[in-house]
């Protein structure tokens, strides 16, 4: 995952050395480097700091008292840039890449103008001033009076959504009154999810608020004005859309938020608000994301209305702000909570068996990791790519990296699989779409014997969060380290342990087995190839395999071929199992069976 403040870490590791890019007329003097200005001229006026704990901070000692800021701005005002721009701009200086979507979003174009009116005199101004909210603040968000047809309400707050790119995106309105049940009247346009008040956001800024709901967005910003205006230190405050469950609007919003070094979460403080802030982080970036919580009440909003004047200080709920980055020496009790959930987890995957193979006991589960191994041409990809497609009609998002096939062909294997039969034109348009929001690839542009580990596992990190990509699959083990570098293999694989571990996905490897003289044995554990270290950091390996001989003779008798194969499982550490079951393979389709008896077509043919 890149954001601003990994990005800029690496960028005071070689500050002198980016500076040196950036303002090649510039020089070092003691601990500063020095220059004429931002553009570059020759001169000593403009002084970055070159250590310390302002290593970066600039000022132009001969322009405005305001001309000054960090290695950032500097870089925005040299290229006349603002920072969404900029940001990969610096990330390619640094030589990292992004993961691209198939396609871009199309944005919905809501008419704001339609039946909204001024707040003042409305019984939505009634309904929000008692609620301990300012003219000047609803004003500041934009607030309208919206009417609409409902059986609950007669009078509506319009939230006004504009993204990032500031285009209208979204209109929602929301009942002063609740519905019978208890939940709010709520109604919006076509939906595009984003943090609702992006217009309030500075060029300047490098810390931002998110809150669960709007109300509590317009609460903090009030508080915050109170008790940090005297020091010009307040920070945006931003709601998210959709409450605690819907959290889409991180991938539209992603590239916007790298932006900022501290990302502070005020969900609510009941067990809905308390995951999702945790989520939120995880996707966002641990490192950079501190909880805000709101004592004894549970929102904002609340201590608003019902708390003393000391809960409603806002300074000292940034004082006692907490992260979710883990201590390193951890009583066993503080593991009691994941473990429970763990186990719950276990229960509910062993009752609802998700692999691709309903007669298999096997699952795919988050937090592993699986090596997938055969010799080649005995149908490992085949293999990967039914578990993946399985996956994704099980609402799964994947991440594909293949140094062997290029996307365009692992994506036509899959729908041959799919439809049990090669894909043809009129197949595609309905593919894609079906594919898209639910399928990325990694595709490094390099040559591959040039690819290294961390570039790629950035990215990786980089589709969790901002795709909330849960399986990943890498083939093969062969094009990522050298044949003889057993210490990189190693390595490698107890990198893939360890995100799957930290992300809570499953990745899936796959790496060649040594073929035997005839082809006629099953491979064995011993039998894949790399160093003998290489299973231990894996929690499950599948060896798939393929009767050569019998294939070849059953082609002939019958031109034919549904050969017999076999599915081994020499390891499984959640049931401790081995297990060999027998398979049928089927050319038609690329894909394989458990009995010769099954169609080779999908289960739910029109998935595209």
């Amino acid at each position: 995952m890149h954001d601003a403040k990994e990005i800029k870490a690496r960028l005071l590791g070689n500050l002198e050395g980016f500076l040196a890019y950036l303002l090649p007329a510039g020089k070092v003097t003691g601990h500063e480097f020095r220059v004429g200005d931002v553009h570059g001229a020759a001169g000593k006026s403009l002084s970055v700091q070159l250590r310390g704990e302002a290593a970066g901070v600039w000022q132009d000692y001969g322009g405005a008292a305001d001309d000054k800021g960090d290695i950032f701005d500097l870089y925005c005002k040299n290229r006349n840039v603002g920072f969404k721009d900029a940001f990969p701009q610096i990330c390619r200086w640094l030589g990292i890449t992004d993961v691209e979507r198939p396609k871009p979003v199309v944005k919905p174009k809501p008419d704001f103008k339609a039946d909204l009116t001024g707040m003042q005199g409305t019984p939505v101004y009634e309904y929000l001033t008692n609620r301990g909210i300012f003219p000047e603040t609803m004003k500041a968000y934009k607030l309208r009076n919206h009417r609409r047809q409902s059986q609950h309400n007669t009078d509506f707050m319009a939230f006004q959504f504009w993204d990032t790119e500031g285009d209208a995106v979204m209109l929602k309105s929301t009942g002063i009154k609740t519905r019978p049940d208890g939940t709010k009247d709520i109604w919006t346009t076509p939906p595009f999810y984003t943090l609702w008040g992006w217009w309030l956001v500075r060029e300047k800024d490098r810390q931002i608020i998110i809150t669960e709901g709007e109300i509590d967005a317009m609460t903090v910003f009030q508080l915050q004005d109170a008790h940090l205006n005297a020091t010009g230190d307040w920070l945006p405050v931003l709601s998210m859309p959709s409450g605690a469950s819907n959290l889409t609007w991180i991938e539209n919003d992603y590239h916007a938020l790298l932006r900022y070094e501290r990302i502070y979460i005020c969900t609510d403080m009941d067990t809905k608000g308390q995951s999702a802030a945790q989520e939120i982080a995880k996707r966002l970036g641990l490192a950079r994301c501190f909880r805000l919580s709101v004592p004894n009440f549970k929102d904002a909003n609340e201590c608003l209305m019902k708390g003393e004047p000391e809960d409603c200080e806002i300074a000292n709920w940034f004082a006692r702000a907490t992260t979710y980055d883990p201590p390193s020496l951890r009583g066993a009790a503080s593991y009691s909570d994941a473990a429970r959930r763990r186990l719950l987890r276990w229960q509910e995957e062993d009752a609802k068996p998700t692999f691709f193979l309903p007669d298999v006991s096997f699952n795919f589960r988050r937090g592993e990791c699986t090596l997938l191994t055969g010799v080649s041409g005995h149908g490992k990809s085949e293999i990967m790519y039914q578990s993946l497609l399985h996956d994704m009609r099980n609402g799964e998002k994947v991440l594909m990296t293949s140094f062997e096939i290029d996307p365009d062909e692992m994506m036509l294997n899959m729908i041959q699989q799919h439809l049990g039969r090669p894909a043809k034109p009129a197949d595609l348009d309905k593919a894609m779409n079906w594919f898209d929001g639910k399928l990325w690839f990694y595709h490094p542009k390099e040559d591959a014997i040039k690819v290294t580990t961390r570039p790629m596992f950035d990215d990786f990190s980089y589709a969790v969060r901002r795709f909330g990509v849960t399986k990943l699959a890498i083939d093969s083990l062969l094009f990522v380290t050298k044949k003889d570098d057993y210490e990189g293999q190693d390595l490698f694989c107890k990198t893939i342990r360890d995100f799957d571990r930290i992300n809570d996905t499953h990745t899936l490897l796959v790496a060649h087995a040594s073929p035997k003289k005839d082809e006629n044995a099953v491979p064995r554990l011993a039998d894949i190839q790399g160093s003998s270290g290489i299973i231990a950091p894996f929690s499950n390996v599948l060896i798939v395999w393929r009767n050569v001989e019998k294939e070849d003779k059953v082609a002939k008798a019958r031109e034919v071929c549904r050969c017999l194969g076999i599915l081994f499982i020499p390891k499984q550490r959640h049931t401790g199992k081995r297990s060999k079951t027998k398979l049928w393979f089927s050319p038609e389709s690329r894909s394989f069976r458990t009995s010769p008896d099954l169609p080779p077509k999908s289960e739910t043919p029109t998935m595209f």
